[in-house]
């Protein structure tokens, strides 16, 4: 019974997702792309968005004219 405990406690312990210490970062590299790839990526964003948005828009209207020719079939 002993044993089995240690079985599971070892592989609780690496099921468990690993921390990173602050004191640990100083020793990693990171890339950060240049002010221009930056805004370029920004630009990219927000055109995403602004499809989003009006994606959105449309939607909402092909929704309003849906209840509305519904109303207009069972009045």
């Amino acid at each position: 019974m002993l044993s089995s405990y240690f079985t599971v406690d070892s592989i609780a312990n690496r099921a468990v997702v690993p921390n990173i210490y602050f004191k640990d970062y100083k020793h990693f590299e990171y890339f950060v792309p240049s002010i221009n790839e930056q805004e370029e990526i920004e630009k990219v964003f927000k055109n995403i968005d602004n499809l989003l948005n009006l994606y959105e828009l449309k939607l909402q209207k092909i929704e309003m004219i849906k209840k509305s020719l519904l109303d207009k079939m069972f009045v």
